[in-house]
């Protein structure tokens, strides 16, 4: 398994933030959602009523279609139809399913629109279409599909007739996304609501539903599909709770072969058609159901059968259909593929640059009625909905955009060499370019050998990724310009705080293939630092009359240098140390609380432990607070790259220790160290920053990720709301209230920038509940 995990690193992977992946959906659709939401305050609404087939069994109010592929016997016109498996009949009756098709599209469309513009007329026109088709008794739709998919001369409905109703999934999310407006109809929803619940208990106990849900192919994918958006629209919790198990123990392993494709799908006349088809109901599945707790996303069934594979079998042929090694379809094969879900929700939660970028280029409004009936997804922006940020990310990045701007004069009014990152005519990093903290009440900037030279690059390019600002951009790349020199430095084992905060940030957020050269080199330098008989990175190089290999907790938060350099480079070296250096931390630096120490000493020699110390602590015995939040964030991150349960756990543990201390104030920012007595000891907020950072992301992985997202927007509306620096003060840093070194007496209560790093980084992470273009 271990093996398997690290191949994915091989891929040559392009990620991009989530931010500018939220940009580029919304800019590829903007136009046509405005234009398809005009259209839809013109109409009025149509439901089965309107519209009734001589050949239906059922009544007026009865959804009736017919099975597609069924034909009428040529030898004989009278007998029952037969079937042309692949091929519509265009003569059977499909204005119900039709009529189904213009609801999904008008309500999809208004609440996009809705979502961009916040215009309550929207919401109002659709509900009056939901009113006709769910709740007003002239013209409502009965809550069962039992006439659904009828052949003439054989049956009047059956069980595959359930597919037809995947095209009520946007009706309900669309309903969802605008619930949030003074326009929405609190008594009209519920009374929709109603009749989806009536509908829910239909699908799960009629026999037709039973066989659709018991399906081997695409039809149970759909089933449980549509039943998990109509679950969570009603808040059917025990119903959600079954399709996620059933997801993970059926349908991806039953379904999926181990290279990600269909074989079922693969067998069918249409077997490009059908292997998308399956694969965005699946990708839908992962988008409604996945929790922090229960990622979905990241599920991974045996032969590691997950939902990124399936949708990387696919890839190379929506990308290029001419390479499908396979017929091509009996028919529609030159209408596919097109916008496909799979792609865009593929690629937010995996930060697929490529897959984004496809998906742009294709088709977001075709008209091919066959292809329409198996898109039921065609509004992607109202099924992006993310957890709310606890503090208003406008407003808040506003200021941080102001607290910016003074920080750039302040660095050019003290920097020496005049303006530049790195000095007039001086080598690139050699002068002090980079603040750290106050110091003296001047601005204290540091080169770029300094261990928190790369955080303030970083910020900028945090601030480009929010706004999609040029200024930022160009001020990130000239900062962070400054900071390439550090590639072949090895004296020191803070690479990864210093390249990956500014040049991996900026490879990130921009995919500089330059960027990506110098990241591969910074990890092959600190390599050099590694110790295979202790199994350890070296730390510091200072002081060698005290240690003779030192090793602290903060090196964890380099590791992620060498797992991104395995991921761009293919060289598996990066990956094998730093997976032994976070297991021989996690085995000699945690006490039994899984409290952290801050220095554990090795013998050169024999590679076993001489002690166990602190340096920035209160004492050898105490809780470091920002070495606990370095463990944190640590063991976080290297679950994130290796999906070991084992840092799963540890991440949990250290989580439970610093949430269930004692002395953890009741604002969740701790103090220096989280055991030096008495309550008139400095904060830090720097290590809240950290924790917070860490905390959203363990959040997405963790069973008590609704603890932990709690635990993180504490901290981060204490830092927002208490900690903040007006703006124009501070000489520009954005928090108050850190503490670097209390034993020694150095940046005690000042600001420092990797506490506004972290900080904006648990920003990002916390999400936001509103459109940013």
């Amino acid at each position: 398994m271990r093996k398997l995990l690290f191949l994915l690193f091989l891929a040559g992977i392009q990620v991009l933030g989530a931010k500018a992946q939220d940009a580029v959906v919304i800019k590829t659709l903007k136009a046509s959602i405005m234009k398809e939401a005009a259209e839809a305050m013109k109409e009025a609404p149509v439901t089965v009523t309107a519209a009734h087939s001589e050949r239906s069994a059922g009544g007026r109010h009865d959804f009736f279609s017919e099975a597609d592929y069924f034909w009428p016997n040529p030898a004989s016109p009278d007998s029952p139809y037969i079937n042309k498996d692949g091929q519509t009949n265009p003569g059977n009756f499909v204005a119900h399913r039709l009529a189904m098709i213009r609801l999904s599209r008008l309500v999809g469309g208004l609440a996009s629109a809705w979502m961009i513009t916040h215009d309550d007329r929207y919401v109002r026109q659709a509900l009056a279409h939901c009113k006709a088709w769910f709740v007003d008794t002239a013209t409502m739709m009965n809550p069962d599909l039992q006439f659904a998919q009828a052949i003439k001369g054989r049956v009047t409905g059956r069980s595959y007739g359930i597919i037809d109703t995947i095209h009520l999934m946007e009706v309900v999310q669309g309903l969802e996304t605008m619930e949030a407006s003074e326009a929405m109809d609190k008594d009209l929803l519920e009374k929709i609501k109603a009749w989806f619940s009536r509908y829910l208990s239909w699908l799960t106990s009629h026999p037709y539903g039973l066989t659709e849900m018991n399906a081997a192919n695409n039809h149970s994918t759909c089933w449980f599909m549509q039943v998990a958006a109509f679950a969570r629209f009603t808040g059917n919790d025990g119903l959600l709770n079954f399709c996620r198990t059933r997801y993970k123990t059926v349908l991806l392993p039953k379904q999926m072969a181990p290279d990600g494709s269909f074989p079922l799908e693969l067998r069918r006349t249409k077997p490009y058609g059908y292997s998308l088809f399956n694969l965005d109901a699946m990708v839908m599945l992962c988008q409604i159901l996945s929790t922090p707790g229960d990622d979905l996303w990241h599920f991974q069934a045996d032969s590691g059968k997950s939902i990124e594979k399936g949708i990387g079998y696919l890839y190379p042929y929506i990308a290029d259909k001419r390479k499908w090694p396979l017929k091509p379809d009996v028919m529609y094969w030159d209408q596919w593929p097109v916008a496909q879900p799979a792609l865009v929700f593929g690629a937010l939660a995996f930060g697929r640059k490529d897959w984004l970028e496809t998906w742009r280029k294709l088709d977001h409004m075709p008209e091919n009625a066959e292809v329409i009936r198996n898109l039921p997804v065609r509004h992607p922006l109202i099924w992006m909905k993310k957890e709310p940020s606890p503090v208003d990310m406008k407003a808040v990045m506003a200021d941080v955009e102001a607290q910016t701007r003074v920080m750039l004069k302040e660095i050019d009014s003290v920097k020496p060499g005049g303006s530049g990152a790195s000095g007039g005519g001086a080598e690139p990093g050699s002068l002090p370019f980079s603040p750290r903290t106050i110091e003296n009440g001047r601005l204290k900037l540091v080169a770029s050998r300094d261990w928190t030279s790369g955080f303030f690059p970083g910020e900028l390019w945090f601030l480009y990724h929010y706004t999609g600002n040029p200024e930022w951009e160009n001020q990130a790349m000239l900062f962070t310009a400054a900071m390439e020199r550090e590639k072949t430095n090895a004296t020191t084992h803070d690479m990864g705080f210093k390249i990956n905060s500014s040049v991996g940030t900026g490879y990130r957020f921009s995919h500089d293939v330059n960027y990506k050269a110098v990241m591969i080199e910074a990890a092959r330098t600190l390599s050099t630092r590694f110790n295979p008989k202790i199994g350890c990175i070296r730390s510091w190089d200072h002081h060698r009359e005290l240690w003779q290999f030192p090793v602290i907790i903060d090196n964890m938060i380099n590791l992620e240098l060498l797992f991104e350099a395995t991921r761009l480079s293919g060289d598996s070296s990066f990956y094998r140390i730093a997976v032994s250096h976070a297991n021989t931390t996690m085995k000699n630096h945690f006490r039994k609380d899984y409290s952290s120490y801050h220095v554990v000493e090795y013998d050169t020699v024999t590679g076993q432990v001489r002690r166990k110390m602190t340096w920035q602590g209160f004492s050898d015995s105490s809780a470091w607070a920002r070495g606990q939040a370095w463990g944190l964030y640590g063991y976080t991150m290297c679950y994130r790259y290796t999906h070991d349960a084992r840092y799963l756990m540890q991440a949990e543990h250290i989580a439970a220790y610093i949430l269930h201390h004692p002395r953890l104030p009741a604002d969740k920012v701790p103090y220096w160290d989280l055991d030096a007595p008495g309550t008139d000891q400095p904060r830090d907020a720097s290590a809240a920053a950290v924790m917070a950072s860490g905390l959203y992301e363990l959040s997405g992985y963790s069973r008590m990720g609704s603890e932990y997202r709690s635990a993180a927007d504490a901290m981060l509306v204490s830092l927002t709301k208490d900690y903040r620096a007006p703006v124009g003060s501070n000489r520009g840093f954005i928090l108050l209230h850190s503490t670097g070194g209390k034993p020694t007496n150095t940046e005690v209560d000042v600001p420092l920038c990797y506490a506004d790093y972290y900080y904006l980084e648990a920003l990002e992470r916390s999400g936001d509940a509103k459109i940013v273009e």
